[in-house]
């Protein structure tokens, strides 16, 4: 994951963690800190290459029948465009711009879809691309006694024969091809119909010879006017157990890596460009360049910045990692690239299924099916996300009612013992914490408790089972695409960023206060009650300074709305308790 944003979700979970600590605090308890995540093991790499994912091997691809004849050997007839010139393909979900220098992708627009300011979202990040290479440039893999370097050089400049019209008619094909003087040959054909998905097909030879060759994405990726941008940013690859994802900072030097891999591709927070080979093995090769950004002001230089890369092409054969199998390497190459907002309706329809890319996290147990409820409550109820939210958190603390009720009637309880308790407690202050007469008391306040039939960890239960639900609404506003510029009322604008009038965080806090004010405390002690007066206005001023998104600010304000009207409830009924048991200790009969 991204460390920003992982570190923006311990910042989360701390806040939470230190709410549950305060009020295990007044009651006496200890609570033990949830269990951290299990630790993923680390990817295996090979050791590190240049950006060449192919040496040789056999392969299957199934490439069309007019492809297939043209990779055979033939002498090489010198082929190039005179002029550059910008073909585009369009249906009614992207705008792509390809240039035939390099037959490369120079824009690409999902039409559905608006950057942080408003403009059509384009994926590609035509600055970093202008310095260290456009998407689907190729990467070509060692040939014995060639310079390769320069044939890449050669092959991502060079001007490749395009078609006559500048627009491609959806479904349909746009081919590109080259043949230079070195003996390098290419082509390069895309196949478009009205899905995200696009079907790359590749011939490499070079004086006849099928070339290794891996197609990259280059340049970054994703919406870069987004908050953090550049760090939200990763490459990932589908292994067979599970999505390995490695941010700019673990990518450095090129690494390659041979396996088999349903996918591979680049991501940012909310969109992804997934390579789909064929089956089989695939080499896959990840590198982080550097670019420098346009100033912010005349004069200025401003410093360099990553630019993620991955490169992916079909191996076939066994080997070790310079050398796949004993054969020619594959000349040609068919795969699928998917270029498109992570929706899971979108994604599942891909084959194989991409759903994974959206990670809901520790707890996506609770958070996948929250969204899929809200999901449906906008599809057949409200038709607002943000109403949405209220009506779930109205649901989720209604369910969790009966419990609380439990929790808070087992606090009252202990209220009524806190005096018993705090005389054993200070009958054995004067002992040090590991005396064995400790234990003692340990067992006198258990007696207490067993006499007046307490649970010690009645009123805590509440309040743990909260924390999945707060991290589950972080995990789906967060990275749900829904919620991505999803209104709610007025300056509420999207729901997925910070309120930007903090209006929300404040009427948190106010309720949370209200609500703490409001619920009976296991203790007599200023000094805690101080501090649990204090946690709301802590709470608050955190939420101010950390961009914790409105939707769940939204949700902490409903459930706090809802608590102090539950709380009132508990406390009638424990007010009604109260007086029954003092008719009964004056011998008359309850009411």
């Amino acid at each position: 994951m991204n460390g920003d944003k992982f570190s923006s979700e311990l910042r989360l979970l701390l806040a939470f963690a230190l709410s549950v600590v305060a009020m295990l605090i007044m009651q006496r308890w200890m609570a033990r800190r949830l269990p951290p995540p299990p630790a993923k093991a680390p990817t295996t790499m090979t050791q590190p290459v240049v950006p060449a994912p192919i040496e040789s091997g056999p392969a299957k691809p199934r490439p069309s029948a007019s492809m297939r004849s043209a990779a055979k050997p033939a002498p090489v007839e010198v082929k190039a465009a005179t002029a550059e010139q910008e073909i585009v393909a369009e249906n009614t979900l992207y705008r792509v711009v390809f240039s035939n220098r390099g037959a490369v992708v120079k824009s690409w627009v999902l039409k559905q879809y608006a950057d942080e300011s408003g403009s059509p979202l384009d994926v590609v990040h035509p600055a970093a691309s202008s310095q260290v290479g456009f998407p689907l440039r190729l990467v070509l893999g060692e040939a014995g006694g060639v310079d390769v370097a320069a044939l890449q050089k050669e092959v991502n400049e060079a001007l490749f024969v395009g078609p006559a019209s500048k627009k491609v008619s959806i479904p349909g094909t746009l081919a590109f091809e080259y043949a230079g003087k070195s003996g390098l040959a290419v082509k390069k054909r895309f196949r478009f119909d009205e899905s995200y998905v696009v079907q790359l097909e590749t011939i490499v030879t070079l004086n006849g010879a099928p070339l290794a060759h891996s197609i990259s994405w280059q340049g970054g990726f994703g919406d870069k006017t987004a908050f953090q941008a550049l760090e939200q940013v990763q490459v990932f690859r589908r292994a067979p157990n599970e999505v390995q994802r490695l941010a700019h900072k673990k990518v450095s030097a090129p690494k390659s890596e041979v396996g088999s891999f349903a996918y591979a591709g680049i991501e940012d927070l909310y969109f992804a460009a997934v390579f789909l080979p064929p089956p089989g093995a695939v080499r896959i090769t990840e590198w982080k360049d550097e670019f420098e950004p346009a100033p912010a002001k005349p004069g200025e230089k401003a410093s360099k910045q990553p630019a993620l890369g991955i490169a992916l092409g079909v191996a076939g054969g066994e080997g070790g990692p310079d050398r796949i199998g004993a054969g020619a390497p594959p000349a040609a190459q068919s795969l699928g690239l998917f270029v498109g907002p992570k929706d899971l309706d979108a994604l599942g329809a891909v084959k194989p299924p991409l759903s994974e890319l959206v990670d809901f996290g520790w707890f996506a147990v609770i958070a996948k099916p929250l969204f899929l409820g809200i999901k449906w409550l906008y599809h057949n109820v409200v038709a607002n996300y943000g109403w949405a939210i209220v009506i779930m958190t109205i649901g989720i603390n209604m369910a969790l009612f009966p419990l609380k009720l439990k929790g808070m009637q087992s606090a009252q309880k202990m209220q009524k013992a806190a005096p018993e308790v705090r005389s054993i407690q200070d009958r054995y202050k004067k002992f040090k914490f590991n005396d064995p007469r400790k234990q003692e008391m340990q067992k006198e306040i258990m007696a207490v408790y067993k006499r007046q039939g307490i649970n010690p960890l009645g009123g805590c239960l509440p309040m743990l089972l909260q924390i999945p639900f707060l991290y589950a609404f972080y995990k789906v506003l967060s990275i749900t695409i829904e919620m991505r510029h999803a209104r709610w009322l007025g300056w509420i604008k999207d729901l997925s960023a910070r309120d930007p009038y903090y209006v929300l965080p404040i009427l948190m806090a106010v309720t949370m206060y209200f609500l703490q004010k409001m619920t009976p405390t296991a203790t007599a002690d200023p000094a805690q009650q101080r501090m649990m007066n204090m946690m709301p206005i802590m709470l608050g001023g955190m939420f101010v300074v950390f961009p914790v998104s409105s939707g769940l600010m939204l949700y902490w304000l409903v459930g706090n709305i809802i608590g102090i009207g539950q709380q009132w409830f508990i406390n009638r009924l424990g007010a009604k308790e109260a007086e029954r048991d003092a008719q009964k200790r004056r011998g008359r009969p309850p009411r």
